[in-house]
């Protein structure tokens, strides 16, 4: 099993409803592939609170301290999926859509990432052992997801990371307000990364490829989760445990994280 996230900005006249509908279809036309389908935007929380949504690397080196060097996106979805043909089914279904794809309709691809999307970033990650795969959020709309994607250190052995996702594993049973959990790491991390979308470039549906331009890779790691609202993340980011792991794990290890803070609007 694991886990696809997506995560977007708008161009300033395209609606993001366009784009939930678009959502909806393909979770209605592939039931058996998509485990699980949750989207929502970005919390309106000023910096330096929880709301400090952002992209952090260490622009003075690798021992350098974290600083944000990037703004957040305003849109995700999260979806789960049993294995590479179900994902691969669901790509090149009518409701996605693909540049080779034949049917009449045009869909999710067309119509909403390439005519909508300014940018956007795509990473997929398998789960690890931490907590239950659940076929939905916990708490429904107005919960909020905390979303982290992040790389290490090159000279990370594999006993560090399996000791980070060890930390990671016990942050439910330190801090209740955490009610859902997911992480791991890079699945096929050929297949994610981040593009620009130019629409200026959109030509009709299988007379050319998708207007995106490359501009990065995924994370190697993620982490999805879930709180009731916001005095639960707040109450997570200040609990001593999750302190702990950011001067254990965060500060010494990791090179770049995005970090965004969102609620939950469907799934």
């Amino acid at each position: 099993m694991f886990f696809h996230i997506l995560l977007w900005s708008l161009y300033p006249d395209a609606r993001a409803g366009d784009v939930a509908e678009g959502m909806r279809r393909m979770r209605r036309e592939n039931p058996e592939d998509m485990r699980r389908l949750t989207f929502g935007r970005r919390l309106d929380v000023a910096p330096p609170g929880p709301g400090s949504s952002g992209e952090f690397t260490r622009p003075s080196g690798p021992d350098g301290p974290l600083e944000r060097t990037g703004e957040p996106f305003d849109y995700f979805f999260a979806m789960d999926f049993e294995d590479a043909p179900a994902y691969r089914r669901y790509v090149t279904s009518p409701s996605h859509d693909d540049p080779a794809a034949t049917h009449p309709e045009p869909g999710f691809a067309w119509e909403s990432c390439a005519a909508r999307w300014s940018e956007f970033l795509s990473s997929d990650h398998h789960h690890e052992e931490g907590s239950a795969w659940r076929a939905e959020s916990v708490r429904g709309p107005g919960s909020l997801l905390h979303i982290v994607l992040w790389d290490v250190r090159e000279d990370a052995t594999e006993l560090r990371v399996d000791e980070m996702f060890a930390d990671l594993e016990r942050l439910p049973e330190q801090i209740p307000e955490v009610i859902s959990l997911s992480f791991g790491r890079s699945f096929r991390p050929t297949w994610g990364g981040r593009s620009i979308v130019d629409r200026s470039l959109l030509v009709p549906r299988g007379t050319g490829p998708l207007p995106y331009r490359r501009v990065g890779d995924q994370p190697r790691f993620g982490l999805l989760a879930e709180f009731a609202d916001l005095d639960a993340l707040r109450t997570y980011l200040e609990h001593p445990a999750h302190t702990a792991f950011v001067e254990r794990h965060v500060r010494p290890l990791w090179t770049r994280l995005l970090r965004h803070e969102m609620e939950i609007e469907e799934g």
